[in-house]
């Protein structure tokens, strides 16, 4: 890897964002981190790493992000939220909240940095989807929904940049022992 890549890492103040965040900037990249925690973001720009204090829930989250990072050559997709629960007992605001940060927040993002790596022609956009959206399970109808709709975007990106030798990976994790587990299911 040439030091000089930039790499895009959302939700990178904990969990796997934050780990692939380090683990990029140990091997020489550009790192530029999003997430919503001041303190989490502070250690990292202490590490070296760029960082970018962003809300996917805040409709201007997407175009802050896209105009505070230069065009990277890698986006990795790591911020997600869930919330486990039955499909009539989700209330209204966390649907809406997962399907902004799992779904509409990746897309509107894609949709701002894809035309500088079809430029380049080249890059790498890697979506932390989840098994969730392969095999559903009860309590998580809302959170697969999210996960499913995201694995069918980068299928469909995929095609559409084949061309470009932009490459498009999806990363499907069962549970991950990291802080979004207490977050989604209290029980």
């Amino acid at each position: 890897m040439h030091k000089h890549r930039i790499a895009l890492v959302t939700g990178a103040t904990s969990g796997v964002g934050l780990q692939v965040a380090k683990d990029l900037k140990e091997k020489g990249f550009n790192v530029y981190a999003t997430g919503r925690s001041k303190e989490a973001l502070q250690k990292l720009n202490d590490q070296g790493i760029h960082t970018i204090e962003a809300d996917l829930l805040m409709d201007e989250a997407v175009d802050l992000i896209a105009r505070q990072c230069p065009s990277p050559d890698i986006v990795v997709f790591s911020a997600g939220i869930g919330t486990f629960a039955l499909a009539h007992e989700t209330t209204d605001e966390q649907i809406e909240q997962m399907m902004r940060v799992n779904v509409t927040a990746p897309m509107k993002l894609t949709s701002r940095l894809l035309p500088h790596m079809i430029s380049r022609n080249t890059g790498h956009l890697i979506y932390v989807a989840s098994q969730a959206g392969k095999v559903a399970t009860p309590k998580a109808s809302v959170y697969a929904a999210t996960k499913h709709a995201l694995l069918g975007y980068a299928t469909a990106t995929r095609m559409e940049v084949q061309a470009h030798d932009i490459h498009v990976t999806t990363i499907n994790p069962g549970p991950i022992d990291t802080p979004f587990i207490d977050l989604a299911d209290a029980t």
